[in-house]
């Protein structure tokens, strides 16, 4: 296949997806870019994702992956302005970007000529080429797509590996960046707060996914498994800058919550008082409210009363070094209230919180 050397050369960038091409549904995927935004695609839903950000490199890496199916490598590296004032590209210039990629990629293909072909999409526009392998080793792939969209404010380079009999996967590949989106809407729960001192910022590591506010002295984190951010409700408080939303892919598990100063927090009691009172009967009484405490969370399980199933729910309270974490944890299915009782608090066992250093 076209050779790691050159590859690094040209983009230097691989994401692993295997499985069926767009034949299925799709769903929005969120990966928070640090300190800058969030990235967004459409992803087909049987896809699993994860980011990977080696020590020192201060751009992430999203891969996804699918089970089954026939083999393929593509990669997704979003970039951004080190300046705000700096000119965003314009397509001509990525054009001209790729051209200069592809001409080294020829080096080692079966085609004299690689064409430049256009993607564009509503909110992203960019070139790519396609190159055959003239002498995969055994192992590598023998097609290969390269190329590079601006989305919003990122430039994002990519690259598709697969081999013989991979048109459909190359098309979907071509979908999911059509699909690419960017915000850095600060307001917004789903972003990471870039240019806000007050406001959440979520980034990633390859298993973890790690929360802060930068006037705050902590930093929560958790595995990242099979969870992904997400939209809420909107209204109330999850219009806060510092709110954070996260679903479960593969269950109906739900993570959100907030930072806020320690000064908010008057003890459990009083919190839970004031919490039952602004449901103002929009929801059913809590049943089987039960106080606890589970390393440094403070928690109060309870369920709401749902025809057909279980919503089982905890609220745990850290506060620490001025901040007071408020993380709401809930599990809807046909679980008996204790299962889901031990599945969360297994997840909240799984929650670190630190003081920065």
């Amino acid at each position: 296949m076209i050779s790691t050397r050159v590859r690094s050369l040209v983009f230097s960038c691989v994401l692993l997806v295997t499985g069926p091409a767009f034949a299925e549904e799709v769903g929005v995927r969120k990966f928070p870019v640090p300190q800058q935004g969030v990235f967004q695609l459409q992803v087909p839903k049987s896809w699993k994702d994860r980011v990977s950000q080696p020590p020192g490199s201060t751009t992430p890496t999203i891969v996804l992956t699918g089970g089954g199916g026939e083999a393929f490598e593509v990669s997704l590296t979003p970039l951004w302005r080190t300046r705000p004032g700096t000119p965003l590209a314009d397509p001509a210039e990525i054009k001209r970007k790729v051209e200069s990629a592809a001409d080294q990629a020829k080096q080692q293909s079966v085609e004299r000529e690689l064409v430049i072909q256009e993607v564009k999409g509503d909110s992203s526009v960019g070139y790519y080429f396609s190159a055959t392998d003239r002498a995969p080793k055994p192992g590598e792939f023998k097609h290969m797509l390269q190329g590079m969209i601006r989305a919003g404010e990122l430039l994002v380079l990519f690259t598709v590996l697969t081999q013989d009999g991979g048109d459909s996967i190359r098309r979907a590949s071509i979908a999911v960046l059509e699909s690419a989106t960017y915000t850095n809407d600060v307001g917004s729960s789903s972003s990471s707060g870039a240019g806000r001192p007050d406001a959440i910022q979520i980034t990633q590591t390859d298993t973890h996914y790690v929360l802060t506010v930068p006037v705050s002295r902590l930093v929560m984190q958790f595995p990242k498994g099979t969870l992904v951010l997400a939209d809420p409700e909107t209204g109330g408080g999850t219009s806060s800058p510092r709110y954070f939303y996260f679903k479960d892919r593969e269950s109906p598990l739900i993570a959100s919550g907030w930072f806020e100063s320690q000064q908010g927090f008057a003890g459990i009691q009083k919190f839970w008082a004031d919490e039952v009172a602004s449901w103002n009967n929009r929801l059913p009484a809590p049943q089987n409210v039960a106080f606890s405490k589970t390393g440094g969370w403070e928690t109060i399980a309870y369920e709401i009363p749902v025809p057909g199933v279980t919503n089982t729910n905890l609220r745990a309270q850290w506060v620490q070094a001025g901040t007071w974490i408020d993380l709401h944890l809930s599990l809807t299915n046909r679980q008996t209230a204790s299962e889901a009782r031990a599945r969360l608090v297994a997840f909240l066992t799984s929650v670190s919180v630190e003081e920065k250093k």
